[in-house]
């Protein structure tokens, strides 16, 4: 416990000694803002679950089977980090937190902004699937295709001026990576195993036909042919798009930033000032000269007249025991003598410590609180 020695200091710094009883004043002010904050906190964190809750974190991607397939379209950099996104309102809170100190929060920024890119099939993408293809198997396509039509209840087109194209060409590229890679979710390198090329190969046809993300129709439509899961712990769970808002990721963390970091946090340091200028203005006052007076000052006044009624109170203390003393063996008419004493002693007592005493001057400097006293008493208090 060596180390609260340290607390010595705020004994000889008046500073210190200033700023926490500032602290302590204004507690309760500071409590009132500090539940608006909590509040203003816990209102982002919801809207933050609500618009941001499906973008993907990174490591999602390392789910087994269909769990990751949501989040093999996302570039890793960007999505939410693991300590820091909106799938739950503790953790919600906790990032909440680091964007108010202003910690890299643009990074989160960035990928609450990520969009869908263009759905279009590019000539490469056209010629590199249409090369994969022909290692599938006519009688497993003949499954997916009606399996597809069966769900969906639309038919399935591989045309390259098909709307669905890119949809298409991911749904299929999707089953053969989980075909190619199915039982390797224990290998390092999952999702793309050492030992099963082709299904890296699956997989960059489908992001090249769908980057960025998956919207709401796209990934529901992956999860109704089954090629996407997106229960959590064993539960269900709907699935939900894994993009962002670019207007609506500006808007939350510039509106968030502006309230917590400057406005909230202003109004706590003018709350603090405000208490810190009163207790100035109060030590200020007791410098104040006492009326008539050239050099006698408020705060000495109140020092002297505290200081007095201390040894006057131990003046009387003493006196009473002094004559309980002699009173102790005496008959009930002794007794009787010794309440009647404590009464007057009482009496005198309340008078000389409530009321200040009467102020006379001494020789036009200053004032004397021992005037109207008795000389003895006052002999003993200045000895």
């Amino acid at each position: 416990f060596r180390i609260l020695r340290a607390f010595r200091i705020f004994k000889a710094a008046k500073g210190l000694q200033a700023i926490i009883a500032t602290l302590a004043n204004s507690l309760s002010a500071l409590m009132n803002l500090f539940g608006m904050l909590a509040l203003v906190f816990f209102i982002f964190s919801v809207l933050g679950i609500t618009i941001f809750g499906g973008i993907c974190t990174d490591g999602d991607q390392g789910q087994p089977g269909y769990q990751a397939v949501a989040c093999l379209f996302t570039d890793p950099d960007l999505m939410f980090q693991p300590h820091a996104h909106f799938k739950g309102i503790g953790v919600a809170l906790l990032t909440l937190f680091r964007v108010a100190t202003g910690d890299a929060w643009g990074e989160l920024l960035d990928a609450a902004q990520v969009a869908p890119g263009s759905r279009v099939v590019s000539d490469s993408a056209w010629e590199s699937f249409n090369g994969l293809m022909e290692t599938v198997p006519a009688a497993e396509l003949q499954v997916f295709e009606k399996n597809f039509m069966e769900v969906t209840g639309e038919t399935f087109e591989l045309t390259r001026d098909a709307a669905a194209l890119p949809l298409n060409i991911a749904s299929i590229a999707i089953w053969r990576w989980h075909a190619a890679v199915s039982g390797l979710e224990d290998d390092l390198a999952w999702p793309y195993p050492g030992s099963a090329p082709e299904g890296e190969e699956w997989m960059a046809v489908a992001t090249n036909v769908l980057p960025s993300c998956l919207d709401e129709r796209e990934v529901l439509h992956l999860e109704a042919l089954g090629l996407a899961d997106c229960s959590v712990g064993g539960y269900k769970k709907a699935c939900a798009s894994t993009c962002g808002s670019p207007i609506g990721g500006f808007l939350f963390f510039s509106l968030f930033v502006c309230l917590a970091a400057f406005v909230l946090l202003q109004l706590v340091i003018a709350v603090l000032m405000e208490q810190l200028n009163a207790e100035e203005d109060d030590k200020s006052a007791g410098n104040v000269l006492m009326p008539g007076a050239t050099t006698l000052r408020r705060q000495v006044f109140d020092r002297l007249y505290r200081r007095w009624r201390w040894n006057a109170a131990r003046v009387l203390r003493n006196r009473k025991q002094r004559f309980e003393r002699r009173t102790s063996g005496q008959s009930l008419q002794g007794a009787q003598k010794a309440r009647e004493f404590d009464d007057l002693e009482t009496v005198s007592h309340s008078k000389d410590l409530i009321e200040p005493p009467v102020l006379q001057p001494l020789g036009g400097n200053g004032f004397s609180p021992m005037a109207g006293k008795t000389p003895a008493l006052g002999e003993r208090m200045l000895s």
